[in-house]
């Protein structure tokens, strides 16, 4: 089972507001998202700790575990709260997603743990796949220590 999990938790510090409810042309960045994974993952869902303004998406939501605390603990609260075994893992805020690299990120997962793309150098964790239960607990520790053992570099397919 896959699960997408969208990301809308964050704090939208520069932009002054939600980021997931801008709107690109006639509708949110965030419909934008699902029109882009849809039909990809068994079951979809957002994190947000702005319940009200997703609600009339009809997606399944949960709040941050450590709201404001940045992308990895959302990352751990998405493992925690998805039921598939491969989480697709996106922003609230790439309108442009392209199904076919989604698709691609989703085929190199098969028995792999994480499978995150780099771009220019970055790792992209917002655009990436996660096995829920080796992932689950970010590594042992808490905080930045934790975080790094999640995305520590390991043999690739």
């Amino acid at each position: 089972m896959i699960s997408l999990v969208i990301q809308a938790g964050g704090r939208s510090s520069r932009m002054g507001t939600d980021k997931g409810l801008v709107q690109l042309g006639d509708r949110p960045m965030i419909e934008h998202v699902l029109a882009a994974t849809a039909g990809l993952a068994d079951e979809q869902l957002i994190t947000t700790n702005n319940p009200a303004g997703y609600a009339h998406l009809g997606v399944p939501m949960t709040g941050d575990e450590q709201p404001g605390a940045g992308a990895l603990p959302g990352l751990r609260t998405a493992l925690g709260a998805a039921r598939g075994e491969l989480v697709l893992l996106v922003a609230c805020d790439m309108p442009f997603l392209q199904r076919p690299v989604l698709q691609k990120l989703l085929d190199l997962a098969d028995g792999q743990d994480v499978v995150v793309p780099r771009w220019d150098g970055q790792l992209q964790t917002l655009h990436a796949v996660y096995r829920r239960q080796p992932c689950r607990g970010g590594g042992a520790g808490t905080g930045a220590e934790a975080d790094d053992q999640l995305l520590r570099p390991g043999p690739g397919p």
